[in-house]
């Protein structure tokens, strides 16, 4: 059987193809905002987050003191934040209600609502997250900078703060 040559296309038209095909896929992909740009923008906003368990003191006691070199993730949903009278053009004073999901580490599950419920605020340049409002004892919290870079996470006793770890948002 004869087949009929290959139709060869010129480079240019070539390079039109790939050009096309990759300004296709970046407008058909969907787009991820930043965080801050959600909530300042009063919306709410969805996070994943990778925490590791870097620091622990003895008054942590011996399970905590095990998990050192851990790691967890945690998705944070932040619900819209409430609305602010004034109004502060740096996005300070916001604050709002947040859920979480993932698996905490056993020594730490406590230190978090039983219910998964978190509250926020943002403070200058961070977005401070308690993962236990409603406690005055065995708090959890988060920071986490509105640029996106790395912030860190504590654990929170009467005796102070007993252990700690960075917090990166996941990819």
């Amino acid at each position: 059987m004869n087949f009929p040559a290959p139709r060869r296309f010129s480079p240019i038209c070539r390079g039109a193809a790939i050009i096309g095909a990759v300004l296709w896929s970046a407008a058909c992909s969907p787009k991820s905002e930043p965080l801050v740009t959600r909530l300042c923008g009063n919306r709410a906003a969805t996070a994943a987050v990778d925490l590791s368990v870097d620091s622990v003191l003895p008054a942590a006691g011996p399970a905590l003191a095990e998990a050192r070199g851990t790691g967890f993730r945690l998705v944070i949903t932040f619900a819209a934040p409430v609305p602010v009278t004034t109004a502060a053009a740096d996005c300070s004073a916001r604050t709002g209600t947040a859920t979480f999901a993932g698996e905490i580490p056993p020594a730490l599950r406590n230190a978090g609502s039983a219910t998964r419920e978190a509250s926020w605020r943002i403070d200058r340049d961070s977005v401070l997250l308690n993962l236990n409002p409603r406690a005055r004892d065995n708090n959890l919290f988060v920071v986490l900078p509105l640029s996106g870079r790395r912030g860190h996470w504590g654990l929170s006793t009467f005796v102070g703060q007993v252990a700690s770890g960075s917090a990166d948002f996941a990819p």
